[in-house]
């Protein structure tokens, strides 16, 4: 198999470059930085570009300077807004330039990288979801910002906890839930941070329905920042590798914030987000109701179970000699009925 995507590394070095002929070595050495997942070339879909709602240059800068940051308010350092501007302003910047585009991306990275990746994918997806909302830019950085630090708290967590592979503890959950106050304190006392952004630390786990903590908000008493992120660091989680499991599948992420929606999450918030996943992404190998399977080249806004799918085998699993492309938008009769995961 070919590598399709670069796979990154903690420091944002590429450990195994896009195009390269995957081996039993290589395939070891990605196992060994916690890499459970690959992009991988298939000749019928060679043509076919996944884009990112950001790119991989603001992804990189994104993941680096947040680390540099997270290091410096470790060591007792105030938060360098020169730092934070820039990444945000990347961030708004690519998504403005691409305000139709959809969530097809899996963010592959290490397993121990996995506290940076999730902040700099809730900033992407929370600033996404902003735009949106018809946020102006003030909003859009100011939401940033809180999403790209609503778990700082967690430095001050023990890391065998954040680390461990088991069920915590009571006393260890109760520690955990320590981390939205850690984080509005550290937050507030910088004069170069919104006391907004501060307040989607201290409140993105709250519930809609008042059965978050540390606070037991409800609805409306929860800053709309923090019910965005709330949705979109739920989502990023679960779609991710972490210590404790593997990541969980585009569809079966987007049925758990349908299900909480209401409950955990503000149900406005999570059919906005929504708006904008694709829930076969591009590249998805698909069957159809038909018998016929391809794969996912396009996907569109608003319309996510309705993507055009490139037709590469007959109903007897037999590829077919000349493929060809079939829109789902246009055919309401045809629906997709599984993922095909071989």
């Amino acid at each position: 198999m070919i590598l399709g995507k670069n796979i990154y590394g903690t420091s944002g070095q590429v450990l195994l470059n896009e195009g390269v002929k995957l081996t039993e070595k290589y395939l070891s050495l990605l196992a060994n930085y916690g890499v459970s997942s690959l992009y991988i070339k298939n000749s019928p879909d060679d043509d076919i570009v996944i884009d990112d709602i950001v790119s991989e240059k603001t992804r990189l800068l994104a993941l680096n300077t947040t680390r540099k940051i997270v290091d410096k308010i470790k060591v007792g350092s105030g938060i360098d807004a020169k730092e934070v501007k820039l990444i945000i302003d990347n961030i708004i910047n690519d998504i403005l330039k691409n305000p139709n585009l959809v969530i097809n991306l899996v963010d592959i990275r290490s397993a121990d990288d996995y506290l940076f990746g999730h902040s700099v994918n809730a900033a992407v997806l929370s600033t996404l979801v902003g735009v949106a909302f018809g946020y102006n830019q003030t909003k859009l950085y100011n939401l940033a910002v809180g999403a790209l630090f609503h778990d700082i708290g967690k430095i001050k967590i023990n890391p065998e906890i954040l680390h461990k592979t088991g069920p915590l503890t009571p006393e260890e959950k109760a520690d955990l839930k320590k981390h939205p106050d850690f984080g509005f304190d550290i937050l507030r006392s910088n004069p170069d941070i919104s006391l907004l952004s501060a307040h989607v630390a201290y409140q993105h786990h709250e519930w809609f329905d008042g059965n978050g903590y540390p606070r037991g908000l409800k609805g409306e008493e929860i800053h709309h920042f923090a019910r965005i992120v709330s949705v979109t660091q739920t989502y990023d989680f679960l779609t991710s590798d972490t210590p404790q499991r593997a990541r969980y599948s585009t569809s079966e992420a987007v049925e758990y914030l349908m299900a909480c929606s209401g409950s955990m999450f503000d149900p406005e918030v999570v059919r906005t987000f929504l708006s904008s996943v694709a829930i076969y992404p591009v590249g998805t190998q698909v069957q159809l109701n038909t018998g016929d399977s391809g794969i996912v080249v396009k996907v569109y806004k608003n319309y996510p179970t309705r993507p055009v799918i490139r037709i590469i085998r007959n109903p007897f699993g037999i590829k077919i000699d000349h493929s060809y492309e079939v829109d789902l938008l246009d055919k309401k009769t045809l629906f997709i009925t599984r993922v095909i995961e071989d």
